[in-house]
């Protein structure tokens, strides 16, 4: 809050910081003083008393010194900025100076009584030369890049493991589960044990559920990455069958894949289990042209991996699943219909997110349909009605092969279980980042900030900016 003391010829301002107090009381030949409420008050020269006070020194020190800032923003006002950027080839750090230098300027202006004709033709000289244009590239802001060169400008967030919401990871663990399940039932039969992979899942597979976004103003998209596909890991031998299961499972896989979109790579950790790894991959396996071709392995051949398995003291293993890296994305389409953000049609509030929650679902239904692509995924009412239907027939009358097609239904099951929670993870997420705040940085003269946190004391910088981009939407 601003407020001024005319008989004295002196301002007071609460909320400014001390840093910016003092280049303001060097631009007004003024001296800052602190009151006892936390306020500071710009005192003439000639009414402050003795002060030990330079602020010729630091103006001469601050009105050519550049340096790096944010402003705040919702996502709304920063999804207008980036659509300016696209439409108009010009640098974030550009598009920001051209909305930040008319409210810079009119406050220069209020303050230019107050201001010797000096330091002002200085001040006005500055705000000058930082508003010319600049250069399309932003170093410090790679991702908003001019779209005919490279990508369309983007705003992207990625949530890094200490912000992501354990709800959510736990809900992406066991979406993940449920596909590799799925995937794992080959020829209407499981290839691994239920036992085998609940163990690699529960004690092994590492945290991959991330929320990384991508808005795109040019493309009217929301993209979403829901987890990471790849993950390295070591496991280690220890007295347990479990471990001779899951080992095994994955040598079956780094091997020969079996399982559908997943792909597996295992090292020994040392010489000698690479030597025993190099043996395994050639059991029952063909030569061409110097290349290693694994077969189908028989039981003998199991036998004698299993043997060698037991030699193996640690293991080094690169997964990937999905394999395909477009797998793990969600994708929307965005308008923006004033400062209400729409998804597939439904705006984003709090109030809708039962909706946004069905959008999710439908999407997350299409992308397991694409990575069970061995899996025929009925409907959730279909799977439910067929699941009742076996469990109403006699005990006696089940042959094997309504007792495979049972299995794969509770997979089926288990997978819109984890979908229906899903979706409400997402939802948060998705909701939360629309409606949330973002961040920008810029290049700025060290005096021209101090006079812009002074009109952010006044005005927030939504306002600010939205009052200009009207002029250029």
């Amino acid at each position: 809050m601003i407020k001024r003391f005319a008989d004295a010829g002196v301002m007071r301002i609460n909320g400014l910081n001390k840093s910016d107090s003092e280049i303001l009381a060097a631009v007004l030949d003024c001296i800052p003083v602190e009151t006892d409420d936390n306020g500071i008050e710009f005192l003439k020269k000639d009414t402050a008393g003795s002060s030990e006070f330079d602020g010729e020194g630091l103006f001469k020190r601050t009105f050519s010194q550049m340096t790096s800032s944010k402003i705040k923003m919702k996502t709304a006002t920063a999804y207008k900025l980036m659509s300016l950027m696209g439409d108009t080839g010009e640098s974030k750090n550009s598009i920001i100076r051209k909305m930040l230098s008319p409210a810079i300027e009119a406050k220069i202006e209020a303050y230019s009584p107050m201001i010797s004709p000096d330091k002002l033709e200085i001040l006005k000289f500055v705000l000058n030369e930082w508003t010319k244009t600049t250069s399309n590239a932003d170093s410090d802001y790679p991702e908003a890049c001019r779209a005919k060169v490279a990508p369309m400008p983007v705003m992207k967030i990625t949530l890094d493991e200490n912000n992501v919401p354990d709800e959510y990871i736990l809900c992406t663990r066991e979406f993940i589960k449920c596909l590799f399940q799925l995937n794992n039932i080959i020829n209407n039969r499981p290839k691994y044990s239920q036992e085998t992979i609940d163990e690699y899942w529960d004690e092994i597979s590492p945290d991959s559920g991330i929320f990384s976004s991508e808005l795109c103003p040019y493309l009217k998209k929301l993209s979403i990455q829901l987890f990471n596909p790849c993950y390295s890991f070591s496991i280690k031998r220890v007295d347990d069958v479990l471990y001779d299961q899951v080992a095994e499972m994955l040598l079956l896989e780094s091997r020969k894949g079996n399982i559908m979109n997943c792909t597996v790579r295992v090292y020994g950790a040392s010489a000698e289990d690479e030597t025993s790894m190099q043996e395994i991959k050639s059991i029952e396996s063909e030569i061409l042209e110097g290349t290693i071709i694994p077969q189908d392995v028989s039981p003998e051949g199991l036998a004698h991996i299993q043997k060698l398995l037991k030699t193996i003291n640690k293991l080094n293993i690169d997964m990937k699943f999905p394999s395909d890296d477009f797998l793990c994305f969600l994708n929307f389409d965005v308008t923006l219909d004033d400062e209400s953000f729409m998804i597939d049609g439904v705006e984003v509030k709090e109030d809708n997110k039962e909706k946004i929650s069905e959008i999710i679902r439908i999407r997350l239904i299409e992308l397991s349909q694409k990575i069970c692509c061995n899996a025929h995924i009925r409907s959730e009412e279909e799977t439910c009605k067929r699941i009742q239907e076996i469990l109403n027939i006699s005990e006696e009358d089940l042959d094997e092969e309504v007792i495979s097609e049972l299995m794969e239904l509770n997979c089926i099951s288990d997978l819109y279980r984890s979908i229906n929670s899903y979706c409400t993870a997402v939802c948060n997420e998705i909701v939360r980042y629309v409606l949330g705040m973002r961040e920008m940085s810029f290049t700025i003269p060290n005096i021209l900030l101090t006079i812009l946190n002074c009109i952010l004391l006044e005005k927030s910088a939504d306002e600010i900016l939205s009052e200009y981009m009207r002029y250029e939407l």
